[in-house]
């Protein structure tokens, strides 16, 4: 495997364990300031990790001469959107504790979502794009 794929592969293994350890504290009640000290580290992941998809890897991959991995890089794109923007809403809405405890069962439901998008995104990724990233050696 490439090294710099590994990276990636390796940001998506600690997304996935951040998110759980979030989707754990909402499902068992966690306290708020708990809920986002976990929250703020893996939005410190996730947007290194967006940045570099949607400004590295994206536009590598959609310049390949390897068939079919520009095509799927920009369906990628196409069907996710960027999840940036997305990541950025959710923070300025959320990044306190009183604006938590205050509208708990809407941070549930929005962080439930963020956190399904984001396993769909990594899912796909690792299973559809990232191997033929690495059969292209870019």
């Amino acid at each position: 495997m490439e090294p710099w794929l590994k990276d990636y592969y390796g940001q998506h293994a600690r997304l996935g364990e951040l998110a759980v350890r979030l989707q754990k504290g909402l499902e068992d009640g966690q306290d708020e300031a708990a809920l986002i000290s976990v929250l703020a580290e893996l939005m410190a992941v996730l947007r290194l990790h967006l940045a570099l998809e949607d400004h590295v890897l994206y536009p590598v991959l959609r310049q390949s001469q390897v068939a079919g991995v520009a095509a799927k890089a920009k369906q990628f794109q196409d069907e996710m959107g960027s999840l940036l923007p997305v990541v950025v809403g959710f923070i300025d809405r959320w990044y306190s504790v009183n604006a938590v405890r205050e509208n708990a069962a809407v941070f549930q439901k929005e962080a439930a979502g963020l956190l399904e998008a984001l396993f769909t995104r990594v899912r796909r990724e690792n299973q559809e794009l990232y191997p033929m990233a690495e059969g292209a050696r870019i």
